[in-house]
């Protein structure tokens, strides 16, 4: 399987009563709203 730092990077921000806005941006097709999903 493999890690990835974004995980844990979502749950601290949620964490955090920092309101800026966390933006996940990257390439197409490599997990972005699966791992946004998997976060509910």
């Amino acid at each position: 399987m493999l890690y990835r730092k974004i995980p844990r990077l979502i749950a601290d921000h949620l964490r955090t009563q920092d309101p800026r806005i966390l933006l996940v941006d990257g390439a197409r097709q490599v997990g972005k709203a699966y791992i946004i999903r998997q976060r509910k």
